[in-house]
C-alpha cells in the first residue's frame, strides 16, 4: 500500500545524549532489527476515515472502510474487514487468511490465531496452519502457542510445528516466550523448553511457577524458591520468599531478611538490604522503588538510580523503561542512556519492541523510535 501522506516527521535526539550515543545506540537497534521485524501499530485515522498502520518508520492504508474490529502484536496486525473477510497484515503487505468471520482471533507479538467455526488456525511466518477441527480456547505468548484439542490433548505450537506434550482434562499451564510450564497427568511440575520435556517437581498445595523467558521460578512442596534456567535447576533461596517475580533470565524476591536478591543468568546478587515495597519484572527490565522513594533498576549486578521520584505511570519492553515525570511528560531509559520521549503532556502510552507509541493533550498521536518520531494530528 501507498503512504497515507506526509506527516509531521521530525528528527529527535535527546538532549541529554550526545550525537556519537546517539549514533551508537542506533546503530545497536539497527542491528538489533536484523534478526526482528520492524514494529506495527494499526490504529483508526477518524480525521481522514482510513484504517492505518505504523509500519517500521512509515505510515501506509490499509483499508478506506473501518474495520469491524482489529488486534495486533508487535510484528502482526489481524483485522475483519467491512466484508468480513479475516486479514493478517506483516512484513509489509496484508493478506487474506480466511473468508469466514472468525468466531474469535488472538494476536501475539509474531502469531495470529483464530477459530472459524469449522476449524482452528494460526498464522505465523507468512503461512497458515491448522491447529484442530474445533478448539476455541488458546494462549499466545511471542511466537509460542498453546491449546487442548477435542480429544483432550494438550500441545503446543512453536517454529511451525505441533507437538503433543500430555492428556489432560484441566490445563495447569504457564506460557513462556519460549517455554511452557505445567502440571502433567502425574501432577508433576514439568517444563518443555527447546524440544526438551524435564520434570521439576511434584504438585502440592504450596507449588507456585511463574515464567520468563528462558526461566520458570517456582515455590516447591518444602517451600524453597528454585528457578529453573536453560535446562538448570538452582536453589535460591530455602526459605519462602515475602514476594517474588519472574522475567527473562531473570528472578528478584525478597527474603525473609527483607534483603532485596536477584538472579540473573546463573548469579545472585544482593541489590538492597530492605524491602522496597514495589518491584517488578517487565521482560528484561527489573525496576524498584528505593528506599528514598527514587526509581531504580537493575543493572551491570547492581541497583542503579533512574530518577529522584518514582512514576505514577511505568512501563516497559525488552530493555527499555518508560514512564511520566511529574509533568505528565514521556520519558525513557536504557542501557544507561536517557531519553526525553515528549514535549507535551501525555494521556496514554504503549510500550513495544523498538517503539513507543503515546497520545497527548495536543490531540495527536506520535511513534517514537529512538531518534525519531512521527507525529499524527487526530483532529
Amino acid at each position: 500500500m501507498n503512504n497515507l501522506f506526509a506527516p509531521r516527521f521530525v528528527n529527535f535526539i535527546s538532549k541529554r545524549k550526545s550525537l556519537s550515543s546517539a549514533v551508537l545506540f542506533m546503530f545497536f537497534f539497527l542491528s538489533f532489527n536484523v534478526a526482528f521485524s520492524q514494529p506495527l501499530y494499526p490504529y483508526w485515522d477518524q480525521y481522514n476515515m482510513h484504517f492505518n498502520i505504523y509500519d517500521g518508520g512509515q505510515l501506509r492504508t490499509l483499508e478506506v472502510i473501518k474495520p469491524m474490529s482489529f488486534k495486533s502484536g508487535s510484528n502482526v496486525c489481524a483485522y475483519v474487514t467491512d466484508v468480513m473477510d479475516f486479514k493478517v497484515f506483516a512484513d509489509g503487505k496484508s493478506r487474506v487468511v480466511s473468508k469466514f468471520l472468525p468466531k474469535s482471533y488472538e494476536c501475539s507479538d509474531a502469531l495470529v490465531a483464530w477459530n472459524s467455526g469449522l476449524g482452528s488456525y494460526v498464522y505465523y511466518n507468512g503461512k497458515v496452519k491448522k491447529l484442530c477441527d474445533n478448539c476455541d480456547k488458546f494462549e499466545l505468548n511471542d511466537s509460542m502457542l498453546q491449546f487442548t484439542d477435542r480429544f483432550g490433548y494438550f500441545n503446543i505450537f512453536y517454529d511451525n510445528k505441533i507437538r503433543t506434550l500430555d492428556f489432560m482434562g484441566n490445563t495447569n499451564s504457564t506460557l513462556g516466550r519460549n517455554l511452557i510450564a505445567y502440571v502433567d497427568r502425574s501432577n508433576q511440575l514439568r517444563v518443555w523448553y527447546k524440544d526438551t520435556i524435564v520434570g521439576l517437581e511434584y504438585n502440592s498445595d504450596s507449588l507456585i511457577y511463574r515464567c520468563g523467558l528462558n526461566t520458570v521460578g517456582f515455590i516447591d512442596a518444602t517451600f524453597r524458591l528454585r528457578v529453573f534456567y536453560k535446562k538448570q535447576v538452582f536453589t535460591l533461596d530455602k526459605l519462602r520468599p515475602r514476594n517474588w517475580v519472574v522475567g527473562d533470565d531473570m528472578v528478584a524476591w525478597v527474603d525473609q531478611n527483607n534483603n532485596l536478591k536477584i538472579f540473573h543468568k546463573g548469579n545472585i546478587f544482593l541489590l538492597e538490604t530492605y524491602d522496597p515495597g514495589s518491584f517488578n519484572i517487565i521482560d528484561g527490565v527489573m525496576y524498584y522503588r528505593g528506599n528514598h522513594g527514587e526509581l531504580k533498576v537493575f543493572e551491570n549486578g547492581k541497583g542503579r538510580v533512574v530518577e529522584s521520584y518514582f512514576p505514577q505511570q511505568i512501563s516497559g519492553r525488552n530493555n527499555i523503561l518508560v514512564y511520566t515525570d511529574f509533568r505528565n511528560r514521556l520519558k525513557a531509559y536504557s542501557n544507561g542512556d536517557f531519553y526525553s520521549v515528549s514535549d507535551d503532556i501525555v494521556t496514554s502510552f504503549k510500550v513495544y519492541p523498538n517503539l513507543i507509541v503515546y497520545y497527548s493533550n495536543a490531540k495527536s498521536l506520535t511513534f517514537w523510535n529512538y531518534g525519531e518520531r512521527i507525529e499524527i494530528q487526530l483532529n
